[in-house]
C-alpha cells in the first residue's frame, strides 16, 4: 500500500508499516509496529543510528532468543542443581519480564522496575539479586554492560551469625528417615553441596584407604574426605552397591519437600540446605581444627572462602578467654 515514503510500505488488514530500504550497505527489512509515518519515521532513524553504531543485528535478537544463545556458556562449570535454579529463573521471571525486548533497548532503569516489582511480589533480596545478575549476565555476553540497581531492598537477606549446632541437626533429621535422612547426615558430615552428594557412585569410596573422592561439579577441585565413623553411620542408611550403581536414588525436588517439612516441624526455619556445609566447617573450626585443614576438606583454593564457612559459636569464643587463666602472672595490663 502507497504512503508518503517510498521507503515504507504498509501490510496487512491494519496496515501496519513496514521498512523496506538499505542504509550504509545493509538492507533493511523491518516491522515498525506502528500505523502511524511520523512514529514510524522517529522507528527508521533510530534503525540507522544502530546501524552505523553496529548495532543493527543485536535490534533484532530478543531477550528471549539471547538466552537460547548464550545459557549453554552461562551453564559451563556449573552444578547440576545450579543450572535447574537457573532454568527456574529464565522460565518462570526474566522470560515473562524481557523475553521480547530487543537487547539494546534494555536500559538500566528496567532493572529498577524489575527489582520493584519483584518486592512488591514478596521476593527476597537474595533471589532478586540472583535474577539480575542473570540479566546482566546475558546481556554482558553481547558487550552491553548493564548496573546491578543501588537502591536498598525491602526484604533484606537475613546474615546469620549463628550455624546449626549439632541438636538442632538431630532434631530436624527426627522428621526424616530413609534416603532423605541420610542424604542430609551425609552433607554434615561431608561437608558435600547438594548436587556433589545426589550425584554420588559407589565407585568414589575407597574403602581400603577409607577415602571418598569427590569432583565438585561447581569448581571441578578433587576433594578427599575421610570416612569416619559418622559418615559411614549415615551411609549405612541407605543399601550398598558397587560400581557406577548410584548411591542416592532420591531427585532433587522431592528432598527438598522432606527437607522444607522436616526443618519447619523442627522449628528451624531459617535453615538452608547449604547450611548444611556451613555446619561442617564451622563445626570442625570449633574443635580446633585448623583454617588450612578445613578450606582442603571444603575443597577451596583460599581461605577468605572458607571464613565464611569456618565460624567459631560464642562458647568457643569464652573458652578462649580462658587462655589469660593459664600463667596470669605473665599477662601485663598497659
Amino acid at each position: 500500500m502507497e504512503t508518503k515514503h517510498k521507503y515504507f510500505r504498509k501490510r496487512g488488514k491494519r496496515e501496519v508499516i513496514y521498512l523496506q530500504e538499505r542504509h550504509c550497505g545493509v538492507s533493511l527489512n523491518d516491522c515498525l509496529g506502528t500505523t502511524n509515518e511520523k512514529i514510524a519515521e522517529i522507528r527508521r532513524r533510530e534503525i540507522h543510528i544502530a546501524v552505523e553504531k553496529g548495532e543493527y543485528e543485536l535490534r533484532k535478537t530478543s531477550f528471549r532468543d539471547a538466552v537460547s544463545e548464550v545459557k549453554s556458556d552461562l551453564f559451563l562449570g556449573k552444578s547440576e542443581s545450579t543450572k535447574e535454579n537457573y532454568e527456574s529463573f529464565f522460565k518462570n521471571h526474566l522470560i515473562p519480564w524481557f523475553g521480547k525486548a530487543c537487547l539494546p533497548d534494555i536500559e538500566d532503569k528496567d532493572l529498577v522496575n524489575f527489582k520493584r516489582v519483584s518486592e512488591s511480589k514478596g521476593y527476597s533480596e537474595r533471589t532478586i539479586k540472583t535474577a539480575i545478575w542473570l540479566v546482566r549476565a546475558v546481556l554482558g555476553k553481547y558487550n552491553i554492560p548493564l548496573k546491578a540497581p543501588k537502591e536498598t531492598y525491602l526484604k533484606p537477606e537475613q546474615v546469620f551469625e549463628r550455624f546449626l549446632t549439632l541438636d538442632e541437626l538431630f532434631e530436624i533429621c527426627k522428621y526424616l528417615d530413609g534416603e532423605a535422612k541420610a542424604v542430609v547426615l551425609v552433607a554434615a558430615y561431608s561437608g558435600l553441596r547438594k548436587g556433589d552428594i545426589l550425584s554420588l557412585k559407589w565407585c568414589q569410596f575407597d574403602w581400603r584407604s577409607r577415602f571418598l573422592i569427590v569432583k565438585q561439579q561447581k569448581t571441578g577441585h578433587i576433594v578427599k574426605i575421610p570416612l569416619h565413623a559418622k559418615l559411614t553411620e549415615a551411609l549405612d542408611l541407605v543399601s550398598r552397591g558397587i560400581g557406577d550403581t548410584p548411591v542416592f536414588t532420591i531427585k532433587q525436588t522431592p528432598l527438598y519437600r522432606l527437607w522444607d517439612k522436616a526443618r519447619k516441624a523442627a522449628g528451624y526455619e531459617w535453615v538452608r540446605f547449604h547450611d548444611l556445609r556451613h555446619f561442617y566447617g564451622s563445626y570442625l573450626a570449633c574443635n580446633g581444627v585448623r583454617r588450612e585443614v578445613i578450606a582442603k576438606l571444603l575443597g577451596h583454593r583460599d581461605l577468605v572462602s572458607t571464613s565464611r564457612y569456618a565460624r567459631f559459636d560464642d562458647q568457643t569464643l569464652v573458652d578462649a578467654m580462658e587462655t589469660f587463666l593459664i600463667q596470669p602472672g605473665r599477662v601485663k595490663i598497659l
